[in-house]
């Protein structure tokens, strides 16, 4: 059998929403490097894109509920609150 592909893995931002806490961990541990590199991007400093990352980790729980699959990726919605 095929290995999944990661737009093949279950989504986690629906998970969040229902306020499964394994599920934000896992959504740190998958997308932190996305978050870091955008964050990082923008600030030119590692400490400030290590701050805005947990900001923005926060901002995905709390937002978490207004992600919609036909709307787009998993990926899109965190990159998108990310910048």
């Amino acid at each position: 059998m095929p290995s999944a592909q990661p737009d093949e893995s279950p989504l986690l931002i629906p998970r969040i929403a229902a306020g499964d806490a394994s599920a934000m961990r896992d959504c740190i541990q998958k997308y932190s490097g996305l978050v870091w590199s955008i964050t990082h991007r923008f600030t030119r400093n590692a400490t400030e894109a290590e701050d805005l990352s947990q900001e923005i980790f926060t901002e995905i729980w709390k937002t978490a509920s207004r992600f919609d699959v036909t709307k787009g990726k998993e990926s899109q919605f965190i990159a998108l609150i990310s910048r």
